[in-house]
């Protein structure tokens, strides 16, 4: 296709090492146009020059403490965990930690440096992350629980791999099911996978119940001229997708479809990841830098504004007497308990992060998660003893949150009562 022409010409070439002018006001509807001729085809290249940064221009570095603990850190990924209000950071010599919105080193792991770590992003169980790894184009699952890979990975290598032994897979973003444009999935999401050869991004549906390769999807054809693509973002609350262009100092702003929204002139350099997270009201713009910082940059405003968070229900408050498996009909059609029935013998097996049998879940005034199968059998999962508890289920999965007075929360797996 034209674009691949272009890209390749001695000409293009040439262009694509020019670094823009850095901007420092706001510039709308500027555009450079370039002509190139061959073969007698007049083929257009048009480079639209970015808007002015929305938040805080200088920004903090919050990487030092991460260096304290591990020197060599270069940071290539990073996410918001908003359950843990916490960010993932990745590098590409396999290491992964956890740390503070001030820098706090929460948690570091090591996965040795044969794992090229160029992204990380967040699914539906709370405690996994998703780690795109750029020798093997594969999203692997890691447990922040365990610190350590669950043994589960999509392949995307049919499509994404590395050319000459780098511009690989550089980006990665799970986004759940109602904002991407393909209805329901198995998977309750889709995969964007970002190719730093050619700048775009490829769209994947997986399968979590066995590592294979993701199902393609759709290919999202970025701006034309645009390569050196190292990051991807997508916030599921305001339905956005970010892309982090590094050489041009670039971040885009589009819909889950590929639409256009905006670009903005992006601070620092060797930008290599990107993430929103919630500071209050106000959302802080983090980024990555393989060169060693991550940088925080306060007050950056948001295209769609983000709608405020949904009140969570208040507790119910009803007690229940346990009569178990009392008529030793063998039929779990009562509020069982593992200690005195064992696990349930079907939904126990069964995978929490895709998963609709959990019909109701309610907490109880003792302390404990109520959840109701689609079989009509419940459990009652002991949680906060003692303690009136409220609880919440995560939409498409057996996750359910269990929050006492006062605040504390913990996850636990609806299908077996485990806190996670």
């Amino acid at each position: 296709m034209y674009k691949n022409y272009l890209l390749n010409s001695p000409e293009s070439q040439k262009l694509l090492k020019l670094r823009p002018i850095r901007l420092q006001s706001t510039l709308v509807a500027i555009i450079l146009t370039f002509a190139f001729f061959s073969n007698s085809i007049f083929i257009p290249v048009s480079v639209a020059l970015a808007t002015a940064w929305p938040a805080d221009p200088v920004g903090s570095d919050i990487a030092p403490p991460l260096h304290v603990v591990v020197p060599a850190f270069e940071p290539s990924g990073v996410i918001y965990h908003p359950d843990r209000h916490s960010y993932i950071v990745v590098s590409d010599e396999g290491d992964v930690a956890e740390i503070a919105p001030d820098g706090d080193v929460l948690h570091s792991w090591s996965l040795g440096a044969s794992y090229d770590l160029e992204d990380v992003t967040i699914g539906l169980a709370p405690n996994l992350v998703y780690l795109a790894e750029e020798n093997t184009s594969r999203a692997y699952a890691f447990n922040l629980t365990t610190g350590t890979l669950t043994g589960w990975y999509t392949d995307f290598s049919a499509y994404i791999t590395e050319v000459g032994g780098i511009n690989g897979m550089e980006g990665l973003a799970f986004v759940l099911d109602g904002n991407h444009p393909y209805g329901v999935t198995i998977a309750g999401g889709l995969f964007y996978a970002g190719w730093q050869e050619d700048g775009d991004i490829y769209l994947f549906e997986p399968n979590f119940a066995i590592s294979t390769a993701g199902i393609f999807k759709t290919e999202l054809h970025m701006t034309a001229g645009y390569t050196d693509l190292s990051a991807l973002y997508f916030n599921n609350s305001t339905a956005t997708l970010y892309a982090v262009y590094d050489g041009l100092n670039i971040l885009e702003e589009r819909s889950a479809d590929g639409i256009f929204i905006t670009n903005y002139s992006l601070p620092g350099d060797n930008q290599e990841g990107f993430t929103l997270g919630l500071s209050g009201e106000l959302y802080d713009a983090v980024v990555a830098e393989d060169s060693g910082r991550i940088m925080n940059y306060k007050g950056f405003s948001v295209v769609p504004e983000a709608p405020a968070p949904a009140e969570e229900p208040a507790p119910i408050t009803i007690e229940f007497q346990n009569g178990l498996d009392d008529d030793a009909d063998g039929i779990i059609d009562e509020a069982n308990t593992v200690a005195e029935n064992g696990l349930h013998p079907i939904y126990s097996l069964k995978d929490p992060a895709i998963n609709t049998d959990i019909l109701t879940v309610v907490g109880t005034v003792n302390g404990e998660a109520l959840v109701t199968y689609k079989d009509t059998s419940t459990y009652l999962y002991p949680v906060f003893p003692g303690l009136k508890v409220k609880t919440s289920l995560k939409a498409g999965t057996a996750y359910i949150k269990v929050t006492k007075a006062g605040g504390a929360k913990v996850w636990i797996n609806g299908l077996t009562g485990t806190v996670l």
